[in-house]
């Protein structure tokens, strides 16, 4: 459901929208997404608490598309017409700029054979956003 926040005369008003139903269909979670996608122009769902269920929805249903592509097992795979549903309001099967467990892994060896360790708490601008993952991970 979108909500309006924010009040005054100087405060900002933006829309957002509310996800606590953890154990919402597809087709709830479909709606809400078109919500989303209706406020912020675009299906990538941040992972944050207020939307944290929807998010957990959208990267489930990625996984069990590029597993079911991947592999050819049709094992807990969207069904056709669910896939047609979401390509339909223009769902984005990968988020630019994501990466994988196992590629971050990699990055991170990579980091480690350049400087000989993996202490990313130091001014490394060039990997910002494997320092971030590995604060991430180490939390």
């Amino acid at each position: 459901l979108p909500v309006k926040s924010g009040s005054g005369s100087g405060s900002r008003s933006h829309s957002c929208l509310v996800t606590s139903v953890s154990n919402a269909s597809f087709e709830e979670n479909l709606e809400l997404l078109k919500a989303f996608k209706r406020s912020f122009g675009h299906t990538r769902v941040p992972n944050r608490r207020i939307y944290h269920n929807l998010y957990k929805f959208a990267i489930t249903t990625r996984r069990r598309y590029k597993t079911a592509h991947t592999s050819g097992s049709d094992m807990s795979a969207l069904a056709e017409e669910q896939i047609q549903q979401l390509e339909g309001i223009g769902f984005e099967w990968s988020v630019p700029g994501y990466r994988s467990f196992d590629e971050r892994m990699l990055d991170l060896e990579d980091f480690k054979n350049e400087f000989g360790h993996c202490n990313l708490q130091g001014s490394f601008p060039k990997h910002i956003k494997l320092s971030r993952w590995c604060n991430h991970i180490r939390l």
